[in-house]
């Protein structure tokens, strides 16, 4: 990766990465709740790809942004197989203290949009060409040790033949540290 800070707050990175799409897929797999992700974010997130992404926050890391334009060809560095774009956004709102004994909030939504004219590398489905738009949202409390997480993705696949498929899933976390 290659970073290039444009102010204090924002920054520009080229590279292979993550794409800024789910809260569980961003987090480091070190601070993750669980030994592995969850299904869902496995199946639908964009996951790494090799792009260009704008970064930054607002209000002291209140608020955080995230956009960026990726290959599509997931983990390859090749040439983009199918001269499309992935797109991808994401704003998430991180409210209340850092300290976990006085509770926090982090909410985010995202989204990402394709049109795959080439079945290689397609996140959902190996065969799927035409359109693919993905919408997510996740949420994430903390307070005196307690946790309340969650993420649901919503997927739209319109086919160049006219097949419509819309994959979907979430994944609700309770507990206690």
């Amino acid at each position: 990766n290659i970073y290039y800070n444009i102010k204090d707050q924002t920054a520009l990175k080229a590279g292979l990465f993550k794409t800024p799409f789910s809260s569980e897929y961003l987090t480091g797999a070190a601070a993750i709740d669980f030994v592995n992700r969850s299904t869902v974010v496995n199946q639908l997130a964009p996951n790494r790809q090799t792009g260009l992404q704008l970064s930054g926050s607002f209000s002291d890391a209140d608020i955080e942004y995230r956009a960026g334009v990726f290959n599509g060809d997931r983990l390859g560095f090749s040439q983009n197989s199918d001269d499309t774009f992935l797109y991808v956004g994401r704003l998430q709102a991180n409210l209340g203290s850092s300290e976990e004994s006085n509770g926090s909030v982090q909410v985010g939504v995202n989204a990402s949009y394709e049109d795959k004219q080439d079945a290689f590398g397609s996140n959902i489905q190996s065969s799927f060409e035409g359109t693919q738009t993905l919408l997510g949202s996740d949420l994430r409390y903390t307070n005196s040790g307690f946790l309340l997480s969650g993420e649901f993705i919503y997927s739209w696949l319109e086919s160049d033949t006219g097949f419509e498929f819309n994959p979907n899933g979430y994944y609700v976390t309770a507990g206690y540290y």
